[in-house]
């Protein structure tokens, strides 16, 4: 991440510790608190035209829910979809 460009498209994801399946959920917690404000901060995301997409999901069932966050230049403040939008 401290070079200035990177590929169109990098994947970094947790393990299974710091995804809360098998370890605390303040373990999990630590993880994106560490890692999104240096992924931010990176020469590589301040000089691209560079999208932050976090996404998670857990549970089971009809109340599976899954939440979405974009960070950076292109992603419109304030915005959210309805979930009447969505569903089938």
């Amino acid at each position: 991440m401290q070079q200035p460009s990177l590929p169109n498209y990098v994947f970094i994801g947790p393990n299974l510790c710091n995804d809360t399946h098998e370890c605390p959920v303040a373990t999990g917690d630590d993880w994106p608190s560490r890692q999104v404000p240096a992924i931010l901060a990176s020469p590589a995301f301040t000089m691209q035209n560079s999208l932050l997409v976090i996404t998670w999901g857990e549970g089971e069932g009809a109340n599976n829910c899954v939440s979405t966050i974009f960070a950076g230049p292109a992603a419109r403040w304030g915005y959210h979809s309805a979930p009447s939008i969505v569903r089938r």
